[in-house]
């Protein structure tokens, strides 16, 4: 009996394991647009510059209304064009009322789950996982965001991720990370490839690239030390990941390096449109 468990258990693992390899599931990096935040065609407010969030979230549910979810566009020209018309909407105080210093984690949820309802969708899945409060009526968990966790959301036909990436400065004598400001992606994939673990990301800064660049970043948990920011109280920074390579992290001081930091993730999943393709295969099964 045990033998018989101890197998089923590894073959579990084996599954698990497969569905976090890249090769073996279909990502969204091809099918999700990497718009520019400071795309002078769209006239953004400030020229854009903080209009990452909104355009973060605009890339995932481009993607959504090609693939079973046309509602979550209105139809203009070009895609371009929707989509410049969607971040605009995005941004407005309506939604994720983005203005300032940008768009808050409460925010940028509230608004994308009020417009994919008001669209005539539904959010079956939507959390946050990250060390930065937010407010308890969103419902937050109190784990930390894991590769397991994110690939599950990304491998679903209608799931979409945003990641909140925090720029840091390093203190070595007291082991402190030092929050200077944030910044919004698009997450299209998560996977492990040998010991190494990945998530996929669209950058929506001009520094990334010019055209869609997709970045393979690769991550690793924090051991020691605290984060913290001039709004929040100190934590432990055990767990949390920090970016090691594959994107272009934000200059924030002359003499310092930046750390890329992962200060939380939103996911979203849809519920099954009737013509999406995983309505399409359980009715034809």
């Amino acid at each position: 009996m045990h033998l018989r468990v101890l197998l089923i258990l590894a073959l579990a693992f084996d599954v698990l394991s497969a569905a976090l390899v890249r090769a073996d599931f279909p990502s969204k990096d091809e099918t999700t647009p990497d718009f520019c935040q400071t795309d002078k065609e769209g006239q953004f407010d400030n020229g854009g510059r903080v209009f990452c969030g909104p355009v973060a979230v605009s890339n995932s549910l481009m993607c959504l209304a090609q693939t079973g979810y046309p509602q979550l566009l209105s139809r203009s020209d070009t895609p371009k064009k929707s989509q410049i018309e969607l971040i605009r909407t995005l941004a407005s105080a309506e939604y994720m009322g983005t203005a300032g210093t940008g768009t808050s984690t409460k925010n940028l949820m509230r608004g994308a789950s009020r417009y994919i309802t008001e669209h005539g969708y539904e959010c079956v899945q939507l959390e946050y996982r990250g060390w930065r409060r937010i407010s308890r009526k969103l419902k937050p968990s109190d784990e930390l965001p894991t590769i397991d966790w994110l690939a599950a959301a990304l491998t679903e036909p209608a799931g979409a991720a945003c990641v909140n990436v925090g720029w840091y400065t390093y203190d070595e004598p007291t082991k402190t990370y030092t929050r200077r400001g944030g910044h919004w992606m698009t997450g299209t994939a998560a996977y492990r490839e040998g010991r190494n673990s990945f998530i996929t990301l669209l950058d929506p800064a001009p520094r990334s690239g010019a055209g869609k660049v997709v970045h393979q970043a690769r991550v690793e948990p924090l051991k020691l030390g605290t984060v913290r920011d001039s709004e929040y109280d100190r934590t432990d920074a055990e767990g949390l990941f920090v970016i090691k390579s594959g994107i272009v992290p934000k200059r924030i001081a002359k003499d310092q390096a930046t750390f890329s930091v992962i200060d939380g993730i939103v996911i979203l999943v849809l519920k099954d449109a009737p013509n999406s393709p995983s309505a399409t295969e359980r009715s034809s099964g």
